[in-house]
């Protein structure tokens, strides 16, 4: 079942920061777990916050996403999600 919200990552990542690549986002910034250090290709599970928000750049500096516009991408995601959770 990780494998539909890893999609959702890649696919908001990809619509918020569209010159870069969203695998790289999401495989480098995840939360290292022992358990995990053989069984994943990162030893970590995913963290959508970090990805979005506290990515490293290789340089060290911190990189944000911008909240101001809304990615057609970020509608088309979050369309069945609104009908889902719409009052009744």
């Amino acid at each position: 079942m990780a494998a539909p919200f890893v999609t959702g990552a890649v696919a908001l990542a990809a619509s918020q920061f569209p010159d870069q690549s969203p695998r790289t986002r999401v495989l480098e910034n995840v939360d290292t777990i022992d358990s995990l250090k053989n069984l994943t290709i990162t030893g970590g599970r995913l963290n959508l916050y970090k990805t979005l928000y506290q990515y490293e750049e290789p340089d060290g500096a911190v990189e944000g996403c911008a909240a101001g516009s809304v990615s057609p991408w970020a509608v088309l995601l979050a369309a069945p999600l609104l009908i889902l959770f719409r009052k009744r």
